[in-house]
């Protein structure tokens, strides 16, 4: 997804969250257009209809997944979120704020001097969800995310705690 899809990604926030949740239009237009963000959308009759967002670093942040509410209970949260953890494995960070999605068989450069050293991989993600939101928090458990802490009061009308959740890419991947 890119700034053009902003305005199916704002009508997608206002169906699926509350007002005291949802990105205003100037936070959705910095999501979509940020060097480090990645965001991928799933359409019908070009219709945005679900979407998920991160933040690209080492640690790199779960931003939003979103379905339309008649698109929900259909697997595409889920499908949209393998597709970005697949996605995640191969991208390559080669600087704050810069990276590449790499081919499954890249490899650096050899020669002197080359980026090698420098290229790095995703590590692990993370992501606050609210307490209460059972659906999401089923979501990423069967998607392999991890409870790693709870941060009391961090949503606000209504007041609520998030669980922070995680999913650590193996050696081998990361």
């Amino acid at each position: 997804m890119t700034g053009a899809d902003l305005f199916a990604a704002i009508d997608l926030e206002a169906e699926i969250f509350s007002e005291s949740d949802r990105w205003s239009e100037s936070m959705l237009t910095e999501e979509l257009t940020r060097p480090d963000r990645l965001y991928l959308g799933a359409f019908a009759d070009k219709q945005l209809v679900a979407m998920i967002g991160v933040r690209i670093a080492l640690d790199t942040d779960l931003m939003t997944v979103g379905v339309r509410p008649d698109w929900q209970g259909r697997g595409l949260a889920s499908w949209l979120l393998q597709e970005m953890l697949h996605t995640l494995r191969r991208v390559r960070i080669i600087a704050p704020n810069h990276f590449f999605i790499a081919e499954a068989d890249w490899q650096p450069p050899r020669e002197k001097g080359a980026i090698e050293k420098s290229v790095r991989r995703v590590q692990r993600i993370l992501l606050e969800v609210r307490a209460s939101n059972e659906p999401a928090i089923r979501l990423y458990e069967s998607n392999g995310f991890q409870h790693v802490g709870r941060i009391p009061r961090y949503y606000h009308r209504p007041e609520e705690d998030a669980l922070v959740m995680e999913y650590t890419f193996s050696s081998d991947e990361a």
